[in-house]
């Protein structure tokens, strides 16, 4: 007879087979009762609804819906088609929404049909499903199909859509308007339904944009048919300064238009900037010893368990990057991948300081950085070499968030129009604040986002005159909030207040908004460029002249190796004091479960350390061996006195809900 783990087995053989192609919902029917029943009592299913199943990580949490989140669209479209058959759409106002890349799973979907019910269907997580019987579907060619999901097409939905909606949605309104090329389409269907009305409540809402052409055109129009609109501005709030092209992607528009409400939202909160770093030599010398804390609580705060023992032992070459690489630790290439991005963030720093302009390092150092963070796990078989090649080319889903990160195929014009956005803005702080918020609200990569976003951040507070900001792991409730709401109601209130009450000023020649000097502003030779040397693992292009370069090498090091005395520090302190200290097997046994680090390479895969382009110092392009050596001779003696390196528990991956 069976075992009940060889049932089990029985069952996860049969879901695997209904899985291909990375399916998640299934049909009841497609499955028998007894492996269904079976699967659901081990967790690696989960009813939506009667007949409807999601494959769920056996290991989760029950309040946290990221796998629901994650399937909510595929859901919908599969059941709507298996219910309604092509006869449905979503409504206008659904609709709109969509076209313009509001990601946002809503708490009630609308969904057309002659077959609908009038029946509100209660779905998980508190989401729900209103099938509204209409008389008449709409002419196919009001309909699109977008990702299984039968839609409005942007015109007809313009059309349909209340005046209430422009209230409620006055971003996504003015970007559907933006976004309609002429208003050709519009009229089609105003003519087609003689709706005086609605046309002039369109002229009314293309005026207060500003595109006076359309509006004339729409008049004019239904006026020669016959018809007489009256122009009524439907909008409540004031029109959105976004400086967009026509024609621009619809995610590149909507950076805009967040951006400018983010910006509303902290305008009367901007603390004053210190002025610009007078010593830029004594600051970068201080960074280093702060890499230990930030990795520490950044990588927890990402779902990456890396103990304090895994940082100290990569900083204090205790282990080499050889011996990590034929180990395949997790851990500790983990922490070497965070120490090396740290590394080049510190090099941009240090060209910002040096006069360069702000974003031109940025754009071309977010890629490095990353570059530096995955490279010693794809070096470590952990991850493929294609990681290297930078923007994620699938999707990823937030932790128990209704948020869905925009689609993978916009981020190559979203990134460069997101630096176009911070390059507009011009106070220092509320620059970084939105670097922080847009990097994690596009979620370039597969992973990493959050120290990304965390790096470009601190990047730009540097820039505006203060020091490191490190989100500790007690504030992470609160931090995830702020993200939240930023990202659900584009108010960045909570998550400023959190940034500006951790700030330290550097000192400064200058005070003072009004007379504070962008980075880019200063004339280089006013500031030594002062970088590490090749021997800690730096790249040095500044050559032997430089009068700096040799000071700063041994401070440097120096302060890179202090990491490891770093949980001495009061504040860390009183954030671990109910933590429990894992042993080293504790250790090694979380960093194998841990779900953001699975193995996904193939043997193929298992190929020398690439060799990558990087940035010198001075923003040249330089090639880097993949993993540098952190030599011995820098190994600084342990205190026998440190605390006991303690960690928090694993938190949920931000992807990759089941390693595919």
């Amino acid at each position: 007879m069976a075992t009940q783990e060889q049932k089990l087995d029985s069952s996860l053989a049969r879901l695997e087979g209904l899985a291909k192609g990375g399916r998640v919902v299934f049909a009841a029917k497609e499955m028998g009762r007894v492996h269904r029943d079976r699967l659901i009592a081990s967790g690696h299913l989960q009813r939506i609804i009667g007949g409807w199943l999601l494959r769920t990580p056996p290991e989760r949490d029950e309040d946290d819906g990221t796998a629901w989140w994650a399937a909510y669209w595929i859901f919908c479209a599969a059941y709507c088609e298996s219910r309604f058959g092509a006869v449905w759409h979503l409504s206008a106002e659904q609709s709109v929404l969509l076209h313009v890349e509001d990601t946002v799973v809503p708490s009630e979907l609308v969904v057309c049909s002659p077959r609908g019910q009038n029946n509100d269907l209660e779905l998980l997580h508190g989401t729900s499903l209103y099938d509204l019987r209409e008389a008449t579907p709409p002419p196919a060619e009001d309909l699109v199909l977008r990702q299984g999901l039968r839609l409005y097409s942007l015109d007809a939905a313009l059309v349909k859509v209340p005046e209430a909606f422009y209230g409620a949605h006055p971003l996504e309104a003015q970007l559907a308007l933006r976004a309609v090329p002429d208003a050709s389409g519009l009229l089609r269907r105003l003519l087609r339904t003689g709706q005086p009305i609605v046309a002039g409540r369109l002229a009314g809402a293309f005026r207060h944009i500003g595109r006076l052409d359309v509006t004339d055109e729409i008049l004019a129009t239904m006026r020669s048919a016959g018809h007489a609109p009256v122009e009524r501005n439907p909008f409540t709030a004031p029109r959105l300064p976004m400086a967009v092209r026509r024609g621009a992607p619809s995610l590149v528009a909507r950076l805009a238009g967040l951006a400018a409400l983010g910006r509303a939202s902290i305008a009367d909160r901007l603390p004053v900037s210190p002025g610009r770093i007078s010593d830029p030599n004594a600051y970068l010398e201080s960074l280093p010893a702060r890499h230990g804390d930030d990795a520490f609580h950044g990588l927890w705060l990402d779902g990456l368990v890396v103990t304090r023992d895994a940082l100290a032992q990569v900083a204090d070459g205790e282990v080499t990057p050889a011996q990590l690489t034929a180990t395949r630790d997790r851990a500790g290439l983990t922490a070497l991948g965070d120490l090396q991005a740290f590394r080049a963030v510190v090099r941009s720093i240090g060209a910002i300081l040096g006069g360069a302009p702000t974003m031109e390092v940025l754009r071309e150092g977010h890629r490095e950085w990353y570059r530096e963070f995955m490279q010693p796990l794809v070096t470590g078989r952990l991850r493929s070499v294609g990681t290297l090649a930078g923007y994620r080319d699938g999707p990823v889903y937030l932790a128990a968030s209704r948020f869905v990160p925009p689609e993978a195929q916009a981020m190559r014009s979203a990134m460069p129009a997101l630096f176009d956005l911070l390059e507009g803005e011009t106070d220092p702080f509320a620059r970084a604040v939105m670097g922080r918020w847009l990097m994690s609200y596009l979620h370039p990569y597969r992973e990493g986002n959050g120290r990304m976003a965390h790096f470009l951040m601190n990047v730009l507070l540097a820039a505006g005159g203060w020091q490191w900001r490190t989100v500790l792991g007690t504030e992470q409730s609160r931090y995830q909030d702020a993200l939240e709401q930023a990202n659900l109601s584009y108010d960045l209130g909570p998550l400023a207040a959190l940034i500006a009450e951790g700030l330290e000023a550097v000192p400064s020649v200058s005070a003072g908004r009004d007379t504070f000097a962008p980075a880019e502003a200063l004339p280089v030779a006013s500031v030594s460029v002062s970088v590490p040397s090749a021997e800690s693992g730096f790249e040095d292009t500044t050559g032997a002249s430089s009068p700096t370069v040799a000071a700063l090498e041994a401070p440097i090091v120096a302060a890179t190796a202090e990491i490891a005395a770093s949980a001495d520090d009061a504040t860390t302190a009183d954030a671990e004091a109910a933590i429990e200290p894992p042993t080293r097997e504790e250790d090694v046994e979380a960093h194998t479960a841990d779900s953001a680090l699975r193995p996904d390479a193939t043997e193929a895969d298992a190929v020398p350390p690439p060799v990558v382009e990087g940035l010198s110092d001075l923003g040249g392009p330089v090639e880097t061996a993949a993993v540098t050596p952190m030599g011995a001779a820098e190994k600084p003696a342990r205190s026998k006195s440190a605390k006991p390196r303690k960690k928090y528990a694993p938190q949920p991956t931000q992807m990759g809900l089941f390693g595919e």
